[in-house]
């Protein structure tokens, strides 16, 4: 699982969107910027065949997107 979660680290880091500015002329700046959101939840399924492949695919990238909260929530057996 190690592996799996440096491998969707590392794909995720390639994902991130860069923030660019530019002045298009004299007064007028155009860019883009990116900021992680505040919250994010993850539904983790833990039924019959419980798939922690899941969290790794769901908080790995808001963790490199730098979330400061990630929540989970998984189902009791």
């Amino acid at each position: 699982m190690l592996e799996a979660a440096a491998n969707v680290r590392a794909y995720a880091r390639l994902q991130m969107p860069r923030q660019w500015m530019r002045a298009a002329r004299p007064g007028l700046r155009l860019g883009q910027i990116v900021r992680p959101l505040d919250t994010v939840a993850a539904y983790i399924p833990a039924g019959r065949y419980p798939l922690p492949s899941t969290i790794v695919m769901t908080a790995v990238p808001a963790q490199v997107a730098g979330v400061p909260t990630i929540c989970v929530a998984s189902p009791g057996r």
